[in-house]
């Protein structure tokens, strides 16, 4: 009942920490919004309560309300529902006690970064840059790769599942770090050359399984440390693949269809000159088989695409093979 209350009272608080309104990420445009840890956490709580007025939102704006994550359902959904609410009032009730002890000290920052390829993309068959480094993984998955730019294997309307009945890969990330559902409200669903990075997403939650196997287990405390924003050194990147229906595989390995990957992996790994501190060298990606599941996408082809993207950008690919 604590946290309830709790997420009720901050709930509440989101006109006083928007005083003038909510900033948007929408398509089209590669641009940067930032938000305090309280402002994700009253995002959430309004979620939570499903008081967003959806039905006036233009554009293609993501579900932000909970309403299908209190719904019934068959086949496992129920219980897949209720592991992942178990996630998100777990992290409420965190930050109810953290608050409690941290007093006036300075609260933790998120980014979440829209960005866009320009339309000539890269000329990928007259590039010249030689193949870089792929180290296979078998061990271990994508978000333990710590210091490297996570690869988020994301639905073009990020969280994809994740206030649904979904339990793959990016719905358990949304799942075990909720401030990652507040993009949900900021961002518009991604375009064939557009990505979205997000910086600071700390996670709250250990889990086990997968799929339909998935189960919260209980607090985990991310280490990571801060950089000088006041960020958690995670960062997050959602690059949705393209769908191929199961009559239509083959279609992958056309020209337009490997061009459109590439780019919208380039769009991913590649980071602006004007980001980068002096001398600074690019963390590696930590990717795996994106694309390959419920997608239909080619593991090995998907592998050679990200090996090509990354070595264009100029990082080096952890390739998780979970």
């Amino acid at each position: 009942m604590a946290t309830i209350l709790y997420m009720a009272t901050i709930a509440l608080e989101l006109p006083s920490l928007f005083p003038v309104s909510i900033p948007l990420l929408p398509r089209g445009k590669s641009d940067e919004v930032w938000l305090s840890a309280s402002q994700a956490a009253a995002i959430l709580a309004n979620g939570f309560f499903c008081t967003f007025d959806s039905g006036r939102r233009k554009g293609e704006y993501p579900e932000i309300n909970f309403f299908a994550l209190f719904h019934g359902g068959g086949h496992g959904s129920v219980e897949l529902k209720a592991e992942k609410l178990l996630c998100i009032l777990h992290y409420f009730e965190r930050r109810r006690k953290e608050n409690e002890k941290a007093g006036g000290a300075q609260e933790l920052m998120l980014s979440f970064q829209r960005k866009c390829l320009h339309p000539g993309g890269v000329s990928w068959p007259r590039s010249s840059v030689p193949l870089g480094v792929l180290h296979a993984m078998a061990e271990g998955s994508i978000e333990s790769g710590v210091g490297c730019l996570q690869v988020d294997f994301a639905n073009r309307n990020v969280g994809g599942g994740v206030l649904h009945d979904g339990s793959v890969q990016e719905e358990i990330r949304f799942a075990t770090c909720p401030e990652l559902i507040a993009a949900r409200l900021l961002v518009e669903a991604l375009g064939d050359s557009e990505t979205l990075v997000v910086t600071g997403a700390q996670r709250f939650c250990a889990y086990s399984g997968y799929g339909p196997t998935f189960k919260f287990e209980g607090d985990y405390v991310d280490d990571a440390p801060e950089d000088k924003f006041g960020r958690k050194v995670v960062q997050l990147v959602a690059m949705d693949a393209r769908l191929f229906s199961s009559g239509q595989v083959w279609t992958q390995f056309g020209k337009e269809a490997v061009k459109r990957e590439l780019n919208k992996a380039f769009c991913a790994f590649r980071e602006e000159t004007s980001r980068l501190g002096s001398g600074r060298k690019l963390p590696p990606i930590a990717s795996g088989n994106w694309g390959c599941g419920a997608f239909n996408g080619d593991p090995e082809l998907k592998a050679l695409l990200q090996l090509m993207a990354a070595s264009v950008a100029g990082r080096s690919l952890l390739f998780f093979t979970f």
